[in-house]
């Protein structure tokens, strides 16, 4: 739980930046794809009534034995298993809204923003982390990564980096290209105003996509595990943590 209590006081932290008096009047919260729900927890510990909605039964299942193991069990009815297109929540209920990256898992993303539009009370907030492709690094495979990769670049890529078929196929079914400028764009189409963000605009590894033979592909994926054994990208993987915020304008 050490480090679910750690992300919770971060997003506490930023939430409160946005205007959320956690002390002075009864929250509502929804996270967005609690995973096992130890975050959720955490909050629900806090005094803070959390939702955690989950679209996979398996870590939904996950997140009632946390909150079991925890002794918590009584609190599990704040985690939600839904379809990934109707929040199953009235209008405006909500005061504010996180999650920890969840939407590069997300294929419909305009769907979960309108219903987050529509759940989330005017003047309510968003905090989302996520994993953009522009940042030119995947996280579940812990390997620098070429953005909108086709296919066919993509399983030459993974093989060079020795990536397991299992891992491949996780990408490949559940990871999209979510980038900022489009979550942005849906946002202020949906009534929201942008008030903090940070996301790379433009790919941080440079010009990439003319390769399309295999030999092109590998010999430019060795360059770039050169440049980082040498210690040219002295950061990486620390890279940028995309991250948007965000205020419901409409009523």
């Amino acid at each position: 739980m050490d480090k679910a209590n750690i992300q919770w006081s971060h997003f506490k932290y930023h939430l409160g930046q946005m205007g959320i008096k956690f002390d002075k009047s009864p929250i509502k919260l929804l996270e967005i794809g609690c995973g096992s729900g130890e975050c959720c927890l955490s909050a629900l510990i806090d005094g803070v009534e959390c939702y955690g909605l989950e679209v996979d039964v398996h870590n939904y299942n996950l997140a009632i034995e946390t909150f079991a193991k925890s002794n918590y069990s009584h609190l599990n009815r704040y985690l939600c298993l839904y379809d990934g297109d109707h929040i199953p929540f009235p209008k405006n209920h909500f005061d504010a809204m996180y999650s920890w990256y969840v939407f590069e898992h997300i294929s419909e993303i305009g769907i979960v923003f309108r219903e987050l539009t529509r759940v989330i009370k005017p003047g309510g907030v968003l905090y989302i982390k996520w994993q953009d492709p522009n940042i030119c690094y995947e996280g579940h495979a812990a390997i620098p990564w070429l953005p909108f990769m086709p296919k066919y670049v993509r399983k030459v890529w993974c093989d060079e980096f020795e990536i397991p078929s299992k891992i491949i196929d996780y990408i490949d079914n559940y990871c999209y290209n979510n980038n900022g400028g489009s979550i942005e764009s849906i946002l202020i189409s949906l009534g929201w105003e942008i008030v903090d963000r940070d996301y790379p605009l433009s790919p941080t590894i440079g010009h990439h996509w003319d390769f399309e033979i295999e030999e092109e592909i590998r010999a430019f994926a060795n360059t770039i595990k050169s440049q980082i054994s040498l210690g040219n990208w002295p950061n990486y993987p620390n890279h940028v943590f995309p991250f948007i915020k965000a205020v419901k304008l409409c009523s």
